[in-house]
């Protein structure tokens, strides 16, 4: 009996090391890559998700920047907390836009971030929302670019280009990273703003 438990536990373990690595220009190795710099945004009683844009040296200290999307924090933007590092931070607040949706803060932090690559997709490419579904649960949703043509409902003041894209992101996911495989940033997920205009439902932005 010792003897048989003892080849299955050296075998259980040689299979554990010897499990093919994620490949290099694949979701499971972007998720992992990213997960550190998708973060939890609480304003007031909501929670939903940002993502660490870079960080610099501001007199010794290390400060990142984090972009979210604004309806999720308008109505405590001045009480913002950050979920970082498995610590939560008071942010603060740098600009924003109602009108694009966007919002930008500032929080000191223990870890240093590059600016991700950015990346203008074509239709039919691979993409993936990261972010924490209901504000709990770290979630990857999966799909594909739609169109790269949307505009929001004020493109004639604010000329914003909008990707549609099949990847689901769920309620909490808002402010979350679009993501290529290798990787690289689309942009900004948020959810479909419908508005009724002369009895016709309207998508003002795009689905994600």
């Amino acid at each position: 009996v010792a003897i048989s438990f003892a080849i299955v536990f050296i075998t259980s373990g040689l299979l554990y090391f010897l499990q093919a690595p994620a490949q290099f220009d694949s979701f499971e190795r972007t998720a992992k890559t990213w997960t550190d710099r998708v973060v939890k945004v609480t304003a007031g009683g909501e929670v939903s998700t940002g993502f660490v844009m870079e960080s610099e040296d501001v007199g010794g200290e290390n400060y990142v920047y984090v972009v979210t999307y604004y309806h999720g924090v308008d109505t405590a933007i001045s009480s913002v907390k950050i979920t970082l590092d498995g610590e939560s931070y008071d942010a603060e607040n740098l600009s924003w836009n109602e009108n694009i949706d966007l919002a930008i803060f500032k929080v000191k932090s223990k870890t240093k971030y590059v600016l991700p690559s950015a990346f203008e997709q074509n239709v039919g490419v691979e993409v993936m929302a990261l972010g924490y579904a209901e504000g709990i649960t770290l979630c990857a949703e999966t799909g594909v670019v739609n169109s790269v043509d949307y505009l929001d409902d004020n493109a004639s003041l604010y000329p914003l280009l909008c990707y549609d894209v099949s990847a689901y992101v769920r309620g909490g996911m808002s402010g979350c990273p679009i993501l290529t495989k290798g990787g690289k940033i689309v942009g900004m997920g948020v959810r479909t703003k419908v508005d009724n205009v002369e009895g016709a439902e309207i998508h003002f932005s795009s689905d994600n």
